[in-house]
């Protein structure tokens, strides 16, 4: 019966037909109203329920619903023609029909529900309209009703059979959309909590500002403004991973990089934090990792700076230690083993079954830890993407040890090309950069950075007035182009640029968090790159450096 579970709705389906078609066939015999061109019918239909399964496993599987659906309709259609309507031959389009619901649940198209269902409903008509009660008195009245109570019982237990599935089925969908709305629920409370949180350090810390004449505590708000800030970034990028992962449009963009650099600068990000805790950050990586390998470097650096976060805190004394040790090389393919060893609470057996769940807070009850619980969701998803399985070794009052193995390629160079180019020498001072931007307070930061590295700026609110002034000044030296923008949009205004053959790089400025295919989609509109918003000034400014030491280089080449 196990195996039978496991099996497709739709082979289950025609394992039932099967048996249905077999006792036909026994009680023929037993009744003594076996004919020769009934027997043939019956074993040529066991041969094609046999034809469709194997279709079915093949692949094939719109062929073979097709192919059962012209079946059973023309077995059903024949034997009552033949029979007469007295037999009930008929009455197995009944549990035929309900099974629909159970054989399609999971993948039924709507082009074949309909297919089935108007050719199903079409042929029951035409039964009653051609068919005559007693056929062509093949069957005395004694054998008819053998046929009616047989037909009868097995179509009443195969409906009962599929009415009991499909009411199971429906339960359990209802219990999953019970499940969905409370976990809808759970979110919306947790992320309300959560966003708060930083929003109420980022307003109290403007408050104090304005409140406040002396410099020193306007730097200490500051600083409570920006930790804050970047508190809400993270929150917002861990909804924002955590949907694409789940839709499946998470995408890993394979560099080459080093780990080894990647631990570093992990460090350096987390070394203040764990000195104002007084807790020892200790980082350990093999001879052997410290060469460049093939990887998605950020989604990595994304993995530890989780497992580091967590870490840090759920500990209160101790350390914590992140180790990359190498399992195995062959054939220039590294296995390593990527751990993260604290010396915190540690989790009880019911907390570690529930660690990776969404928006789930082990700490909740206590709220002596503020967490989204997105964080190691998101880990896990991202692990999986990378061939590996995120495993979580704790004991209470002991600590906790979160591990995994990937293997990545070794790269045949040392370059490490995951590095953003840094561009020595190319200084922004003097370049002429329009910015098309509708958001005002977009608008403002921008402009306060570039006016920094002394750039000439042109100001426009909407796709249609960045191109009047692309008209008026055909020679800028980059554009600065927001997608989404009224009156026109970046992608026409793009359109336009390229029609009339300026030669400008043009950086897209957007808010939408982009898959690496979206981003190969703009680079093919003829975009140089793209800055997401919020921004990091430094990385501002080095995209803006690269993009115009490009352009000075080809027009060197082309002068040349």
């Amino acid at each position: 019966m196990k195996i039978l579970n496991r099996q497709p709705p739709f082979i289950k389906f025609l394992l039932f037909a099967l048996v249905a078609i077999t006792i036909n066939l026994v009680t023929s015999y037993v009744a003594g109203f076996e004919k020769v061109y009934t027997t043939v019918i019956y074993a040529t239909g066991t041969v094609l329920v046999v034809c469709f399964i194997a279709m079915y496993k093949m692949g094939y599987t719109f062929a073979a619903k097709l192919s059962a659906t012209i079946f059973f309709n023309a077995f059903f259609f024949t034997f009552s023609y033949v029979y007469g309507l007295q037999s009930m031959a008929f009455i197995f389009y009944f549990p035929f029909l309900i099974s629909f619901i159970y054989m399609y649940k999971d993948s039924a198209t709507k082009t074949e529900a309909k297919v089935f269902t108007w050719s199903s409903i079409s042929c029951i008509l035409l039964i009653f309209i051609v068919c005559t009660m007693d056929g062509f008195d093949i069957l005395t009245k004694h054998q008819q009703t053998i046929m009616y109570k047989r037909n009868f019982l097995v179509a009443f237990g195969l409906s009962a059979y599929y009415l009991n599935e499909i009411f199971s089925y429906l339960i359990v969908q209802m219990k999953l959309a019970q499940e969905a709305s409370a976990s809808k629920a759970r979110f919306l409370s947790v992320m309300s909590h959560e966003l708060r949180t930083p929003l109420n350090g980022i307003i109290s810390a403007i408050n104090l500002i304005d409140t406040t004449t002396i410099e020193e505590e306007k730097q200490k708000y500051s600083a409570v403004l920006k930790t804050s800030s970047e508190h809400l970034l993270h929150l917002v990028n861990n909804v924002l991973d955590y949907s694409k992962a789940s839709s499946g449009k998470m995408e890993l963009n394979l560099v080459s990089c080093s780990i080894e650099k990647i631990l570093s600068d992990l460090e350096v990000v987390f070394q203040a934090r764990f000195e104002e805790k007084d807790i020892s950050l200790e980082v350990s990586i093999d001879e052997e990792v410290k060469r460049n390998v093939l990887l998605d470097d950020i989604r990595l650096e994304q993995v530890l700076f989780n497992l580091l976060s967590n870490a840090l805190k759920f500990t209160e004394a101790g350390k914590v230690v992140v180790a990359v040790k190498c399992v195995g090389i062959k054939n220039s393919v590294i296995e390593v083993e990527v751990s993260v060893t604290d010396t915190g609470k540690g989790l009880t057996k019911d907390q570690q079954k529930k660690i990776f769940e969404s928006f789930n807070n082990v700490y909740n009850k206590s709220r002596k830890v503020e967490s989204a619980g997105l964080g190691l969701s998101i880990c896990k998803m991202i692990v999986d993407m990378m061939g590996g399985t995120l495993l979580l070794e704790s004991q209470v009052d002991k600590g906790s040890r979160f591990y995994f193995n990937i293997t990545m390629p070794l790269t045949a160079t040392e370059e490490n090309k995951s590095e953003i180019i840094r561009v020595g020498g190319q200084s922004l001072e003097g370049a002429t950069i329009l910015i098309a931007e509708d958001n005002p307070i977009n608008m403002m930061v921008t402009r306060e950075f570039l006016k920094r590295w002394k750039v000439v700026i042109l100001e426009a609110a909407d796709g249609f007035k960045a191109l009047q002034l692309l008209i008026q000044n055909p020679h800028i030296d980059l554009l600065l182009l927001d997608l989404q923008m009224p009156e026109m949009n970046g992608y026409e205004l793009m359109e336009w640029i390229r029609e009339k053959g300026l030669a400008f790089p043009v950086i897209a400025f957007t808010a939408q968090i982009m898959s690496n295919e979206e981003k190969k989609e703009l680079m093919q509109l003829g975009f140089t790159d793209v800055i997401p918003k919020p921004f990091a000034p430094d990385e501002l400014q080095q995209k803006l450096q690269t993009a115009l030491q490009k352009r000075n280089q080809l027009m060197l080449n082309t002068d040349t």
